[in-house]
């Protein structure tokens, strides 16, 4: 015959802050980084890392002005659908897959529309520490402010035409051929890739893309 053992009683342990031992933080608002007021989070030798989710079906508007201390460094971890301006200034819209990176230099006001879902993790790196770096890459100091200049998204277009079941071609050093596997020009696959190789053409107008259909 089989018995049960008896149960034994365990003390229960006493609940614990996810805050602390997780690093990464929620923001509550876009690009407000959490805890950058505590004295930890303003050491040099310090980079505040906080996620921002957006769970909605419908458009969401967020904008900011990013702090004077730091650089912001946004890594979008799904895929989604946004509008996004730079000082003003629209620098893309449409697609963004998971792995696109975008830098954001201190001082500078964003704004972003999401039309889908999103998860992005935001990094927040302090001017003394890119000082910091900057002197142990080269041995000397950096003269003046360090400002990463370029805030265009950066994307992997191999990893996009992988994503969406495409290849692509470089037949000359300014021609890029795309093949998209064949399917009515109206699918949503067939759109995002449209939107996303206008986005990439207008990063890069050196390069001419054509895309052809394939079986």
């Amino acid at each position: 015959m089989l018995r049960s053992s008896p149960e034994i009683a365990i003390p229960a342990e006493p609940a614990r802050s996810t805050r602390a031992q997780d690093p990464i933080g929620v923001e509550d608002r876009w690009r407000c980084p959490v805890d950058t007021d505590s004295e930890a989070s303003k050491a040099a030798d310090t980079v505040v890392i906080t996620r921002w989710k957006c769970d909605g079906a419908d458009a969401a508007e967020h904008s900011t002005q990013a702090g004077s201390d730091h650089h912001t460094i946004a890594i979008n971890l799904k895929s989604t659908q946004l509008t996004f301006d730079y000082a003003g200034r629209p620098i893309h819209s449409g697609c963004a897959v998971p792995g696109a990176t975008q830098v954001t230099s201190p001082g500078t006001p964003v704004r972003a529309v999401f039309h889908a879902p999103c998860d992005v993790l935001h990094v927040y790196v302090s001017q003394p520490l890119l000082a910091e770096c900057y002197g142990g890459a080269f041995g000397a100091g950096h003269s003046g402010d360090i400002v990463i200049s370029n805030p265009n998204l950066i994307f992997s277009l191999q990893e996009f035409l992988r994503q969406t079941g495409c290849t692509a071609e470089r037949r000359r050093s300014h021609e890029l051929v795309v093949y998209i596997p064949g399917a009515p020009s109206e699918t949503q696959a067939r759109r995002e890739v449209n939107v996303y190789l206008a986005s990439w053409q207008a990063r890069n107008p050196g390069v001419e893309t054509y895309i052809v259909e394939h079986r």
